[in-house]
């Protein structure tokens, strides 16, 4: 993409650009959402249920988005280290359990 020549000096993280951070971005809202609505005094399961629901599937959802950034038109360098990242968490599966058994919405 061309950036405007006026914007030519600005800075903006790379991170603002994968996919898997705007999808944890959102997870972080639920998450933020989810704590709101369990600080209410009264709140129904019904909506309690559908907001857990989707932020789950949005935080696993990045989990696959971080696999297919770090096979992107990155920089070599920030590629490698989504890859030693990604590396790190399948070597330690058991610190990291959303990852290798998060249950399929068939179970």
């Amino acid at each position: 993409m061309t950036v405007p020549t006026k914007y030519a000096n600005s800075y903006v993280p790379v991170k603002y650009f994968l996919s898997s951070y705007r999808a944890l971005s959102d997870g972080r809202s639920g998450i933020r959402h989810l704590d709101e609505r369990l600080a209410e005094a009264t709140f129904l399961l019904s909506e309690w249920k559908v907001i857990w629901i989707g932020t789950c599937a949005i935080l696993r959802t990045s989990i696959d988005l971080f696999r297919v950034d770090a096979k992107s038109c990155l920089s070599p360098g920030i590629r490698h280290e989504i890859t030693v990242e990604w590396n790190a968490i399948k070597d330690q599966r058991e610190d990291h359990a959303i990852f290798w058994d998060f249950p399929s919405a068939g179970t």
